[in-house]
């Protein structure tokens, strides 16, 4: 059990406690004899079961208060069956006290004459005590839901499902607007009974005390309806306050798309809060997506300056290669301009040439037949030359016949000798 839980169930016991007090302090106010002592056991004990009976109601519906509503928001599931059932607590309080109040409440009725309750002061009675305890159940629904709200704030939770559409603010209004007429009806009923009963007695003593309970019990109630309404004034104040609080640190200066409102109630501004929450949320979302476009047109932008003076120099080299061509050109300009005066010579040259050429081929034709009487001139010196060959071969042969012969004679003679 929490310390919210404690809270919770302490001041709902508390209620309750005072709710029964002035019930009992009711009954023994307007009874005119002493009653059976029985009676007061069965009022006694009725009334511990009714506290204790609405307490432990309470006690179940508050165990809700242990959820760990923060680390489990982001389930989905949990965190929206969760936040219902939380939302629904007041107004669950608030039924299971009055059905376990108004049968208490009959039972007092029922027993108010062995209670020594009059029988025509008995209506009123009941009006009377029934006015209190929807006095006290409003004050358990509005502690129910400043508690709430409480709880909420102190967990921090930003997560609040979209399709749980609670309309909570419009019905408080309604119980409570209820509630008060509720009050007011039952007082005037109680007030009007129980006037017409001490005028009937025509008893002064009873009709002056009757009118200093209705005075105090009329004061009692506005005291506590107007401190309701300064609680709830309040508690609507602070729980807009937090919320435009947030919202201002939102679009501050710093403009922290990270930051979340907090969820303090279960109800249209807790949807409200949730559509902020999810339209900060898409925001951020477009935000990070423009950051990430700006970045890679940052480091299109950066390869684009690159590629410029990459480009700007390659323009650069080629603006000098150009340049360097234009000096060849130029130059290749000069000497094809050099080169067609030296064709031209050569071209004069050439004609030159061919003009001598020509002659000598003329100087040619004629040198030809004189060449060709030249060759026949060879041709019969040739010839006579191998006849003249042919002759001299023949005179070697005799000269070799006559040298041997001289040997031989030589020889003859060496051996005559």
């Amino acid at each position: 059990m929490n310390e919210t839980q404690k809270s919770y169930l302490a001041a709902v016991g508390g209620c309750i406690l005072v709710e029964i007090i002035v019930v009992i302090v009711s009954i023994f106010l307007f009874r005119e004899n002493g009653g059976q002592t029985w009676a007061f056991l069965v009022l006694g004990g009725g009334s511990l079961v009714f506290l204790c009976g609405t307490i432990y109601s309470y006690y179940r519906f508050s165990v809700i208060f242990n959820e760990n509503f923060q680390s489990k928001q982001m389930n989905p599931d949990f965190n929206k069956s969760n936040l219902e059932a939380l939302g629904k607590l007041p107004l669950r309080g608030l039924a299971i006290k009055l059905a376990i109040e108004i049968p208490y409440l009959g039972i007092i009725a029922f027993c108010g004459s062995v209670l020594g309750i009059q029988s025509g002061m008995r209506a009123g009675v009941l009006f009377f005590q029934a006015g209190f305890s929807f006095l006290f159940s409003g004050i358990t629904y509005i502690i129910t839901d400043n508690l709430l709200s409480n709880f909420l704030r102190s967990h921090n939770i930003t997560r609040y499902p979209l399709d749980l559409l609670e309309f909570r603010q419009s019905r408080k209004m309604l119980i409570i607007s209820l509630l008060a007429c509720i009050l007011v009806t039952t007082l005037s009923v109680s007030s009007t009974l129980l006037l017409l009963y001490a005028t009937k007695q025509n008893d002064a003593e009873i009709l002056q005390r009757t009118l200093c309970i209705l005075g105090v019990s009329f004061v009692v109630f506005l005291c506590v309806i107007i401190c309701i309404l300064i609680n709830m004034s309040k508690h609507v104040k602070s729980t807009f306050a937090d919320v435009i609080r947030q919202v201002d640190n939102l679009i501050s200066q710093n403009k922290n798309l990270k930051q979340r409102i907090r969820i303090t109630s279960i109800d249209e501004l807790g949807t409200i809060v949730e559509r902020l929450n999810l339209f900060c949320s898409n925001i951020a979302s477009t935000m990070r997506e423009v950051k990430n476009i700006q970045q890679e047109f940052m480091n299109i932008g950066g390869s684009l300056q690159e590629n410029a003076k990459t480009s700007a120099s390659v323009v650069s080299r080629i603006a000098s290669n150009i340049s360097g061509v234009k000096d060849v050109s130029k130059k290749q300009s000069e000497l094809v301009s050099n080169s067609s005066e030296a064709v031209e010579k050569i071209s004069q040259i050439i004609n030159v040439m061919g003009k001598m050429i020509t002659e000598q081929a003329h100087s040619v034709n004629s040198s030809s037949e004189v060449v060709n009487k030249m060759v026949e001139n060879i041709n019969h010196v040739s010839a006579s030359i191998t006849m003249m060959a042919d002759q001299f071969t023949e005179l070697i042969s005799l000269s070799e016949q006559g040298r041997r012969a001289q040997e031989e004679s030589k020889n003859k003679i060496d051996l005559i000798a």
